[in-house]
């Protein structure tokens, strides 16, 4: 929930625009949303905190019960990816104001402090609000780069042919990265404490019966599996090549085949569905590929 309750504040208007563009467009209403309004991206984020990414709405808090026991196993661990989980895959919100005041006194976990959503802690705001602001950009740029490596024929950035590309997409990081140094601080972070829980989450709704049989037909949950079945190709080699005493690194030159191999299957699998696209840049990118 974008915008807290409050019609009569001054960012009346532009909560209901937003909604608005959120029951057309869907997911996409964030990028259509900043495009409209450019000066208006701190409004993105609300006085409230909403770690799970869970909407305020009848559907979101549909699936919240219907999945309790998924939604409180990720919740205790990577809270961010509970609402790919519950939220409507279709991307509509329709916005309920009893669900708005529900998560407030609700905890994804039993026996958690920390609740659907909370409120902000004023100092954070602008911090939040730039972070956010930052990676809708970021995957924008990163959907348009990615149409273009398609479009030339390339599967990897780091294919010979493809250093325009890659170039671009330096350029385009660096320049977010000066412009906004609160989304180059998340950007950058590699905690490999995060992705192993990340992968863990991923994995845990693949195996739970109840979530696939409402969702295994979504391109975007067969690529996850097929994610997570080669990044653990690629761990076990990388880490059968550091038992010999070689690199161990996908970024090292004589890893360059493992490395051609992944970017390859990434550019599959985000060619082959635009919401796995989407999952990848917000939750995938710099995943450093390690055992766990």
């Amino acid at each position: 929930m974008p915008f807290a309750a409050q019609y009569d504040s001054p960012l009346s208007f532009y909560s209901q625009q937003f909604r608005k563009l959120q029951d057309v467009y869907g997911r996409d209403a964030e990028v259509l949303f900043l495009e409209m309004y450019p000066e208006m991206g701190p409004a993105l984020v609300s006085a409230s905190y909403n770690p799970t990414g869970a909407q305020a709405s009848q559907k979101a808090f549909s699936n919240i019960n219907t999945y309790k026991d998924l939604v409180s196993q990720i919740g205790q661990t990577a809270p961010e990816m509970i609402g790919f989980v519950v939220n409507d895959p279709d991307g509509k919100y329709d916005f309920s104001e009893a669900v708005y005041a529900w998560q407030y006194g609700n905890a994804p976990s039993p026996g958690s402090t920390a609740k659907f959503r909370e409120r902000r802690d004023p100092s954070q705001l602008k911090r939040d609000a730039n972070i956010k602001v930052g990676w809708i950009e970021f995957r924008k740029n990163m959907n348009l780069l990615d149409s273009q490596l398609q479009a030339q024929g390339y599967e990897s950035y780091t294919e010979s042919g493809a250093e325009e590309l890659q170039a671009l997409k330096q350029l385009m990081v660096a320049d977010l990265s000066q412009r906004n140094s609160d989304w180059q601080v998340d950007y950058l972070n590699v905690d490999r404490g995060k992705w192993i829980y990340r992968m863990q989450s991923m994995r845990s709704m693949l195996s739970n019966p109840k979530w696939m049989a409402d969702n295994g037909n979504r391109q975007v949950v067969q690529a996850m599996a097929v994610y997570l079945q080669a990044r653990g190709e690629v761990a076990r080699e990388l880490q059968t090549r550091k038992s010999y005493g070689e690199a161990s690194t996908l970024t090292a030159e004589a890893n360059s085949d493992v490395d051609g191999y992944w970017n390859s299957v990434i550019s599959q699998l985000k060619n082959g569905s635009p919401e796995f696209e989407d999952f990848y840049n917000r939750f995938l990118q710099n995943d450093p590929v390690t055992l766990g």
